[in-house]
Formats: C-alpha cells, sequence, structure tokens
C-alpha cells in the first residue's frame, strides 16, 4: 500500500519544491510583510531550543536504536518460527511483541546513554513522565477505537457493508470515498491511529465486496488518518511543534492546515484518476 498513499508522497513533494524554491502557501496581512530576519523572530525561537538543536544526537541515538531493534527482533522472532527469507520473517513475528520489547530495550540504552553524557537525573525523570503524560490522550482514544472495531465485529459490521454499500458502490470511487471519510474523521479526532483503527475494517470490506484495489484502499485510509494527524490542532506532531517553537497553536494549525488542503485535494484527484486506468 506505500505507493498508494498519494497525501504522505505529495506532501513530500510540495515540501520539497516550496522549500527550495522559496514558496510560501497561504498569504500573510498585508501590514505585515517581514524580512527574513524578523519572520525568524517572529516565530519565538528561544535560547532552549538552541540548547536542544545544539545535542541532536540525544534525538537520533535513541530513534535509530529503537529502528535497529525492531528491525533485528522481528527478523529474529520470524525466523525462529521457521521463516527463512527476511520477508518471511516479518510477516510470521509478533509485531506487537517486538516493539514493546523493543521499545524497553531502547529506554533502558537511552537512559544509560544519558548518563554517560552526564544528563541530571531529575531531569530525565521529569521529560520521562511528562512525555508519559502526553500520551495519555492518544492511548485512551486508541482504546475507545478499538472497543468500537471490536464490537462493530462481534455485531456483523463487514458482513452488513457487504450486503449494502458492496452492492452498489462503484469500485473506481472507494479509494477516494475512503480518504474523504477517513480525512474528515481524522481532523477532527487529530490522530493518525485512530482512525486507521476506525477506517481499515470498512476499508478492507468495502474494497473485497467491489471488488476494488485493495492496497489502494488500504494507501487510502493510511493517506486520511495522515492528513488528519499532520492538520489537526489536535495532533501531536501540530501540537509539540506549536510548543517548542512557541507558536500560537491555533494560528499554526490554520497555516498548516492550508498546506494539508492542498495536498488533500491533489490526493482526492488522485484517488479518483488512478483507478480508471487500474
Amino acid at each position: 500500500s506505500l505507493p498508494y498513499n498519494f497525501f504522505a508522497i505529495i506532501g513530500l513533494i510540495v515540501g520539497i519544491v516550496t522549500t527550495f524554491k522559496n514558496i510560501r502557501i497561504g498569504k500573510e496581512d498585508g501590514e505585515k510583510e517581514e524580512s527574513k530576519t524578523n519572520y525568524f523572530h517572529r516565530l519565538g525561537l528561544k535560547k532552549e531550543l538552541a540548547l536542544v538543536v545544539g545535542e541532536p544526537l540525544h534525538l537520533f541515538f535513541p530513534l535509530l536504536f529503537i529502528l535497529v531493534l525492531t528491525m533485528f527482533f522481528l527478523w529474529y522472532d520470524g525466523t525462529k518460527k521457521g521463516a527463512t527469507t527476511i520477508i518471511a520473517a516479518f510477516s510470521n513475528a509478533d509485531a506487537t511483541f517486538v516493539m514493546l520489547l523493543a521499545l524497553f530495550v531502547t529506554i533502558l540504552i537511552t537512559a544509560l546513554f544519558y548518563f554517560i553524557r552526564r544528563q541530571k537525573l531529575h531531569e530525565l525523570i521529569y521529560h520521562f513522565f511528562d512525555g508519559g503524560n502526553e500520551l495519555m490522550a492518544p492511548i485512551s482514544m486508541l482504546i475507545l477505537v478499538w472497543a468500537l472495531s471490536l464490537t462493530a465485529e462481534h455485531l456483523g459490521f463487514s458482513t452488513y457493508i457487504t450486503s449494502t454499500f458492496g452492492t452498489f458502490l462503484p469500485k473506481e470511487i472507494v479509494p477516494a470515498t475512503m480518504f474523504a471519510l477517513g480525512s474528515l474523521i481524522s481532523y477532527f479526532i487529530g490522530t493518525s491511529w485512530g482512525t486507521w483503527g476506525l477506517f481499515m475494517p470498512l476499508g478492507v470490506t468495502l474494497a473485497v465486496a467491489t471488488g476494488a484495489s485493495l492496497p489502494m484502499t488500504v494507501g487510502a485510509v493510511f493517506a486520511s488518518g495522515t492528513f488528519g494527524a499532520f492538520a489537526s490542532p489536535l495532533g501531536d506532531t501540530t501540537i509539540t511543534t506549536a510548543s517548542i517553537m512557541d507558536l500560537d497553536l491555533m494560528e499554526y494549525a490554520k497555516y498548516k492546515l492550508q498546506i494539508s488542503l492542498l495536498c488533500g485535494i491533489l490526493s482526492l484527484i488522485s484517488y479518483l484518476v488512478v483507478p480508471l486506468f487500474w
């Protein structure tokens, strides 16, 4: 489904083009044309941010470590179950257990790494719990979404969708429909994982019932969640970036929404056009 996550692909292209061509999406207020120096000053870059940027290894080390560990444990767990190739190992591995194990090992190794780097213990403890508290809202949302998905499954939701929408919905518009609905919901709940949990069963069921492209439909669901996580003022990336840069959250979210709508419209057109040539 990766080639069909059109929102992520288009967003990457738009980001590269606007960066290197120095193109601004959206207009500033008429009397607020500023020089680059004043513009960056207005962003509220603090000395604390400069200190954080000065230690990029503190960010890259745990990210790289958890990625490497996850891949290694996926391979190791899969080969223990009889897989002979890397792809087969990844498919047979218990992904939930592997990711949890990689996370705990990364936390322990990263803590040791920070101690070696002479980071203060009380600061490490504070940021550990502060970061954990910020995850409580997404975790609560995921629990509710998973509960809803399981309830719908036991009530025969897939069978109902197959016998109703699956009988008349054209297969060519299934990916576009999933992307549009998922983007709308994801914007208001602000979580990509929650959107995927809600819409993935629906998307797979509709794709099978109508004969639509399953990889493209799955890619459309992933794209819809990405839209909300990026554009929503409730999204973790929006809140985190606004906090780090000391920006007004709603103003920053409005700015991101302009870019998101551009990429979203182009993605929707792609999901309508590509199935015609599938």
